[in-house]
């Protein structure tokens, strides 16, 4: 259920993961998408690492060194993070993701407020950031269906404070340098988006970014009392087909029991600081 939820990025992930143990042979043949898998929590563990090192790096850059250690170190202790390296989720894939992208982000917005260069090499490594940047960007949208659209709004947080940095930012930069970047900008959030635009299509006639059921299903699962909003797995029965349906449970499950409800809002506060996918609820207070 969570390789249909999340969108076609995580299984890409998988599938690199099983290429590098030997696909439908050996160690990968028995692992059946094992939610709490050894090679899983390794995988995840690397990328978890390169996710911290990117934090740091982005931090360093638009705050400074001592900011971006302390953000890097931050997310190395952060609880939830530690719990999804464990098991088979998307979770700290999508999230280096965005961490690529938010350096390819300061990295772009560094340069332009650097002003324009004429020097060659410069200009490629420029026009690379805006590819690169457009790429992460049609990745980020697919990652998770609540992430459709955090690439624009950083982007256009991004332009007003280059705008709001004043004209000299904007003075000099030359138009056609300009539109080339615009293009090459084009071109890698194609590159990401066909093959799963293109796929949706295929197979329901039109063009879809995000799955359905995702926000219902959530929605339906994080206020079920019968499991206090955890569990995920098995897959509870009477998964509602629209959000109505998933809105209209919630409003049931009020009427019924109340008191019981709102304790189950009130203890999500807690949760998302220190356990977010405890599913098999760890002695941690909750």
């Amino acid at each position: 259920d969570r390789l249909l939820l999340d969108g076609p990025i995580f299984p890409s992930y998988l599938a690199g993961l099983f290429l590098l143990i030997g696909a439908q042979t050996g160690a990968a043949a028995n692992l059946a998408l094992n939610a709490h898998s050894q090679f899983y929590a390794i995988a995840n563990s690397v990328v978890d690492s390169f996710s911290c090192a990117l934090v740091c790096a982005f931090a360093s850059l638009a705050f400074g060194r001592k900011t971006g250690l302390l953000a890097g170190i931050g997310l190395a202790l952060y609880a939830p993070s530690i719990i999804n390296t464990q098991q088979c989720y998307g979770e700290p894939f999508a999230y280096f993701l965005l961490c690529c992208w938010a350096l390819l982000l300061v990295a772009l917005s560094r340069s332009l407020v650097l002003g324009p260069s004429t020097n060659s090499s410069e200009s490629k490594l420029y026009l690379l950031n805006c590819f690169l940047l457009a790429l992460f960007s049609g990745l980020l949208m697919l990652a998770k269906p609540a992430f459709v659209f955090l690439p624009w709004l950083g982007i256009a947080v991004f332009l007003v404070a280059i705008y709001l940095g004043g004209s000299k930012h904007l003075a000099g930069i030359n138009k056609s340098k300009s539109l080339l970047a615009l293009l090459t900008f084009t071109l890698g959030l194609s590159l990401a988006l066909a093959p799963w635009l293109g796929f949706t299509r295929s197979v329901s006639g039109q063009m879809m970014l995000v799955v359905n059921r995702a926000p219902q299903y959530n929605l339906y699962i994080g206020n079920y009392l019968g499991t206090d909003g955890w569990k995920t797995w098995p897959t509870q029965p009477d998964i509602p087909n629209t959000m109505a349906d998933a809105k209209a449970f919630v409003m049931d499950e009020f009427k019924t029991s109340p008191l019981a409800l709102i304790g189950l809002f009130l203890r999500k506060i807690a949760r998302l600081t220190v356990g977010v996918w405890n599913e098999f609820q760890y002695p941690l207070g909750l």
